[in-house]
């Protein structure tokens, strides 16, 4: 009875060292898909890039100026700095009003300089001596209306303006000459485009890319100093105001496809 019941014991213990063995070679066995690694797909190459031919173009336009700034001043030396400014501003206050009056609005009105400072007397001996006191007011006055140019230097003027600087005649941006300009410089670069082609015996298919170089600064025209008032001055005459075209220009760059 007892040897019966060792070798049972040994059967049990056979039977379950050999499942484990099933168990651990399965666990470490492992399947063949995962064992042979899945090879990369490969995207052919099929977009070229296309053969161009580059070209710029410069396209030209007159334009009308509708724009005119003025830089009106009052100028004027007293014995005391307190009564030089003091009157300045009295008089710029009645020049600024009849700059208004004309219907020309506040913000178009810009102060760019107040200067005060002594005027000196140079004996040939001692020292230096104050004789007065010098005060200068400017003002730039930006008119919309060019055909007001004229009268707003005469009604300056007759409000106590001393000073009439060089009148500047421009154009608005975006103004109908700037299109008129890129578009003859397109049709400039077109043209270069077609005789280049003809002579290298290709083709121009569509446009690749096209690039605006951009509007040099417009160059305004200036006219010369206008006038100085003297005191007690009384109607003042509106003086002739001719402003002249300005040429705008514009360039291009234009890329084809070309076969």
């Amino acid at each position: 009875m007892s040897a019966s019941k060792s070798w049972t014991a040994k059967f049990i213990l056979i039977g379950l060292i050999f499942l484990l063995t099933l168990l651990v070679v399965g666990c470490v066995q492992q399947p063949k898909e995962a064992q042979e690694p899945t090879p990369l797909t490969q995207v052919p190459l099929t977009t070229q890039i296309p053969k161009t031919l580059t070209v710029s173009g410069e396209g030209r336009a007159i334009a009308t100026p509708d724009v005119a700034t003025v830089t009106i001043g009052v100028e004027l030396q007293e014995k005391t700095p307190e009564r030089a400014m003091n009157r300045n501003s009295e008089i710029m206050q009645k020049v600024i009003q009849a700059i208004r009056e004309m219907g020309i609005p506040e913000e178009d009105i810009t102060t760019v300089g107040v200067n005060l400072h002594p005027e000196y007397n140079y004996p040939q001996e001692g020292a230096p001596e104050i004789v007065g006191y010098y005060v200068s007011n400017q003002v730039i006055v930006t008119v919309r209306e060019i055909q007001k140019v004229s009268d707003l230097i005469a009604k300056a003027t007759k409000a106590g303006a001393t000073s009439i600087y060089g009148v500047r005649f421009d154009v608005s941006p975006g103004n109908k000459a700037e299109m008129e300009a890129l578009n003859d410089a397109y049709a400039n670069a077109k043209t270069k485009a077609e005789a280049l082609a003809a002579a290298m015996g290709v083709r121009l298919k569509e446009i690749y890319s096209a690039r605006e170089n951009g509007i040099p600064p417009i160059a305004p025209v200036y006219l010369d100093y206008y006038a100085v008032r003297a005191e007690g001055a009384g109607e003042v005459t509106p003086p002739p105001v001719v402003g002249q075209n300005i040429e705008i220009t514009a360039a291009v760059e234009i890329t084809y496809v070309i076969e």
